[in-house]
């Protein structure tokens, strides 16, 4: 087990990373569209289907999606996840995410 954790570490480490980047960059744009009142808000609901196989990378996907800023997921279904977001814009981002690629190669490295 302690094996595993080691081959998955760097993965989790830049997981980290790249969450608490993409965290400040969505509260930065929750910050201009608060400041900004002529931005409009148009707030939207997103389904799409994850390519992950685990019930944890899944789970670890929709929290991370929840933890940034102007999105929550609603959802998670099998494969699918519901997500609503505040706009067009945090939408867009969510399938084939940097949180998606890293995570799939956590399963790769952990499940072999």
């Amino acid at each position: 087990m302690l094996l595993k954790f080691l081959k998955i570490f760097p993965y989790m480490f830049l997981y980290a990373i790249v969450l608490l980047v993409e965290i400040v960059r969505a509260n930065f744009s929750i910050i201009r569209i608060v400041l900004a009142p002529e931005i409009e808000v148009e707030p939207c609901i997103l389904k799409f289907r994850t390519a992950l196989k685990s019930t944890a990378a899944r789970v670890a996907l929709a929290n991370s999606i929840t933890l940034t800023p102007g999105t929550i997921t609603v959802s998670i279904d099998g494969d699918e996840l519901l997500v609503h977001a505040l706009n067009h814009e945090f939408a867009g981002g969510l399938e084939g995410s940097v949180f998606e690629k890293i995570l799939s190669g956590m399963e790769r490295k952990f499940y072999g």
